[in-house]
């Protein structure tokens, strides 16, 4: 997360002593993460920001790794940006990696979705699914969004986090996944698909019951 988010941030920023402060830390974090990679090319994690709350299988989950490949592309475009070309080159041959062994580890077809589980063994769609298109994989976009917006996961109120289920028998909605599962519609060209969602959704945090 440290890795995406600051450089995300200094990039946006523009100041460029901001961003000499913090780029050592940005290059450990990337450092960390390459020690992290498992066999099979993924990031190792026992868990992400739900902490638990939905199963995982406690090696590798399609977020944090997503979150790793999206922060390796960024930190490539700082990299070079402050003239270290070397880490540039490093980051982006790790990035285009990266990007190939999330295809082959999380790609599935669920519910007839070419889409992405979101870890070994758990076969249920997640809201999650919409990170790599957020950080710019679309391989698998028009299957992603499909499932995205299918009963399985949309409802009225936004994405649920896992489809229902044996695995899962709540109806758990975090707001930061469906707008999260919003953007990425946006960056892969399909803005018009999410374009009533957008406004529904924007409607009932504002005025209805439903609000911030």
């Amino acid at each position: 997360m440290y890795l995406y988010g600051a450089s995300l941030f200094c990039l946006l920023l523009g100041d460029r002593a901001v961003a000499e402060e913090l780029y050592p830390a940005i290059k450990w974090c990337a450092e960390y993460c390459e020690r992290q990679k498992t066999e099979e090319g993924v990031i190792s994690s026992h868990t992400d920001e739900l902490e638990g709350r939905f199963p995982t299988d406690n090696r590798a989950n399609l977020s944090t790794s997503s979150l790793c490949y999206g922060g390796l592309r960024l930190a490539a475009k700082l990299a070079l940006s402050l003239g270290d070309a070397e880490s540039a080159e490093i980051y982006t041959e790790r990035a285009d990696a990266l990007c190939e062994a999330i295809d082959k580890y999380f790609g599935a077809e669920l519910h007839n979705f070419e889409t992405y589980r979101y870890s070994r063994g758990f076969d249920t769609l997640r809201a999650w699914i919409c990170l790599p298109l957020c950080m710019g994989i679309k391989e698998r976009a028009e299957g992603t969004l499909g499932a995205m917006l299918s009963p399985y996961l949309w409802t009225e109120e936004g994405m649920l986090s896992c489809e229902k289920g044996e695995e899962n028998k709540s109806d758990t909605i975090w707001d930061r996944a469906t707008l999260y599962g919003m953007k990425a519609a946006f960056l892969s060209g399909a803005g018009e698909v999410m374009q009533k969602p957008l406004l529904d959704y924007c409607h009932r945090r504002l005025v209805c019951d439903h609000v911030p």
